[in-house]
């Protein structure tokens, strides 16, 4: 009887061990995996930013050019038919 328990406690043992070395491989390939992740998002973000910036500033500036544009156009149509 007290080899049985002996086999099946050094099994549970061999089993805890594997179960614990995958979860720390797992672990670590998840934590190269995230970093990997988050330098290659930063880059993205970095550009995606800069240029979301420009297209603001463009899309403004398209904006204001076109309601002067109409203002005039507007003001001139009001004084020729006043």
């Amino acid at each position: 009887m007290g080899e049985i328990s002996s086999a099946a406690t050094a099994a549970l043992d061999l089993l805890i061990k594997g179960i614990s070395g995958s979860a720390a491989l797992t672990g670590s390939a998840l934590g190269g995996l995230v970093e990997k992740t988050r330098a290659s998002l930063d880059g993205v973000l970095e550009n995606s930013l800069s240029q979301l910036a420009e297209d603001f500033r463009q899309m403004i500036s398209t904006i204001m050019t076109d309601l002067w544009s109409n203002y005039k156009d507007a003001v001139g149509y009001f004084t020729k038919n006043a």
